[in-house]
C-alpha cells in the first residue's frame, strides 16, 4: 500500500512496550492449554465417521499433550485440513484462546 503517489512502500515508526506476552517459543509453555484439552473427548460421531472413512488415528487423533498442542499450531501445514472448509486453523484457533486469555501478543519463532 502505498501512501503517497508512485511510492511502493511505506515506512512508519512505532514505540510502545507490551507487558503480557505468551512465550510460544517452547511446548513447555503450553502444558496448562494441554492440561484442557486433555479433558476434552472426542465426539461419538466423529469417532464414527473416522471409522467410516477409515482415517488412521495418527492422522485424526486428539490433542493430548504439550508437543501435540505446539506441532498442531506451529508446524501443521494449515494450507491443508479443515481451512479448506472456511474453519480456522490450529495456530488461528490457540492464538484467539490465548488473546480472550487476555495476552497482548505472542513470541514464537517466525518461519520467515
Amino acid at each position: 500500500m502505498a501512501l503517497e503517489p508512485g511510492a511502493s512502500h511505506a515506512s512508519v515508526a512505532v514505540r510502545g512496550s507490551l507487558t503480557n506476552v505468551f512465550d510460544l517459543t517452547t511446548p513447555a509453555s503450553l502444558s496448562v492449554v494441554a492440561g484442557v484439552f486433555r479433558k476434552i473427548s472426542m465426539p461419538a460421531q466423529a469417532a464414527k465417521l473416522q471409522k467410516q472413512l477409515k482415517i488412521s488415528t495418527i492422522d485424526l487423533r486428539m490433542v493430548r499433550t504439550a508437543q501435540h498442542v505446539f506441532d498442531a499450531a506451529l508446524k501443521h501445514n494449515w494450507r491443508i485440513g479443515l481451512i479448506q472448509f472456511g474453519l480456522p486453523s490450529p495456530s488461528q484457533i490457540l492464538a484467539e484462546l490465548i488473546r480472550a486469555a487476555g495476552f497482548e501478543a505472542i513470541l514464537y519463532q517466525s518461519s520467515k
